[in-house]
């Protein structure tokens, strides 16, 4: 019986072994990819500071810094990107590391916790076609209980328009639309033209009052006024 036992006890034990190497294995981050890194236009000092990642992936943008060098009569942007793992989770020693696509200029594991990546952009020069990389972030704020703004949370190339539809759900309406904190109204479509900078979209909902509720509301008043007169009345 004491053999059968000791038998059970080290098959558990290469079972659990076993089951953490994979676990281990499978906690292991082999692969870094960061989207949504604007190219810098020109000689424009601005820069985009904000990344993108698949809310699949087990780690997260920590940092994101841009250092500019125009000692070689060339100006050179590189943007520096530091993410880090989600608990549980290392960086293997070898991590293929791509920015926007590309493959990164240089990456560097710090203190096993830290994963600095690097993508190096050499300024363009318009020929005979004229063409941007830069883009403005359009942010957009609601209640999505009570509506939404279509589309979502975007960035638009520089110098174009963009229409925004305001939808709210049934049974609301648009109470008031602000664009960078300036009302425009209770409008259903508002359009930004000639995109120079980013902004911001806040749109507000308020619900349709109903023959149904109203009536409701006036049958109502008098009870409550009925109760407020006995509270009244109890106290004196």
């Amino acid at each position: 019986m004491k053999n059968i036992v000791k038998i059970g006890v080290l098959c558990f034990a290469v079972v659990l072994v076993c089951s953490n190497i994979v676990f281990a294995k499978d906690r292991v981050i082999s692969k870094v990819e960061i989207d949504g890194i604007d190219e810098p236009f020109e000689s424009s000092s601005t820069l985009d500071l904000t990344g993108t990642v698949d809310r699949d992936v087990d780690y997260r943008i920590s940092e994101i810094s841009w250092k500019i060098d125009k000692s070689t009569g060339k100006t050179l942007y590189e943007v520096f990107i530091t993410v880090k793992p989600n608990k549980g989770y290392i960086f293997s020693g070898d991590v293929e590391a791509y920015i926007n696509g590309n493959p990164a200029t240089s990456t560097q594991i710090v203190y096993d916790d830290e994963f600095v990546l690097s993508y190096l952009f050499t300024e363009k020069k318009n020929d005979s076609i004229s063409y941007t990389t830069l883009k403005h972030r359009i942010l957009t704020y609601y209640d999505e209980e009570k509506g939404r703004i279509e589309p979502d949370n975007i960035r638009v190339p520089d110098g174009t328009k963009q229409t925004f539809q305001i939808i709210p759900k049934e049974g609301y309406r648009v109470k008031d639309v602000r664009i960078d904190g300036s009302s425009v109204g209770p409008v259903t479509e508002y359009t930004l033209r000639k995109i120079k900078e980013g902004h911001t979209i806040r749109a507000y909902f308020e619900k349709i009052e109903t023959e149904e509720s109203i009536s409701e509301n006036i049958e109502i008043k008098p009870l409550l006024q009925f109760l407020l007169d006995i509270i009244y009345r109890f106290k004196l």
